[in-house]
């Protein structure tokens, strides 16, 4: 029976991909698998475009712009 050697990792939004490549590089694996937490990374999105637009409202208010 052949043999392999898994890595495994997760990560979401904002993390480091360095530990993944330092097991691809040392750990002397044949994969790597991912469990990315998409529900988090697609909620730290959201939160970060939803204040962009509100910063983006307020330069452009009436009380920014003088009108």
């Amino acid at each position: 029976m052949k043999k392999i050697r898994i890595g495994a990792g997760q990560g979401f939004y904002g993390d480091s991909n360095l530990p993944a490549i330092e097991t691809a590089k040392r750990g002397n694996v044949q994969y790597l698998c991912f469990d990315s937490l998409a529900e988090l990374t697609l909620t730290i999105l959201q939160k970060d475009r939803l204040e962009a637009l509100e910063a983006f409202r307020e330069k452009r208010s009436p009380r920014f712009t003088g009108e």
